[in-house]
């Protein structure tokens, strides 16, 4: 169940990075998208609170369920992110 809760997180605070950035903004077509102050601060501390949540589960695991859903999560945002693209290059046109 933790490392649910972890990939979640890991994959709130990856999709909040990739709106921050304007070469992934540019490649989702999201011209106008402008991050606020809350989107750039909710980055670190979604991963921050993924790794004290796997902390507070198993400390002697922490790490490696940290690293694991973080990994799962970068998977995950960048399937998503890549047919959000595509998704909005086929009916903009």
């Amino acid at each position: 169940m933790i490392i649910v809760l972890c990939i979640l997180l890991c994959s709130a605070g990856l999709v909040m990075q990739a709106l921050c950035e304007p070469k992934m903004l540019r490649f989702a077509k999201l011209f106008q998208y402008k991050a606020s102050y809350h989107v750039r601060i909710g980055r670190f501390m979604s991963l921050c609170l993924a790794f004290l949540c796997s902390l507070w589960a198993e400390p002697k695991t922490a790490i490696v369920v940290w690293a694991g859903s973080f990994s799962f999560s970068v998977i995950i945002v960048a399937i998503g992110w890549a047919v959000f693209s595509r998704y909005r290059e086929a009916f903009r046109s």
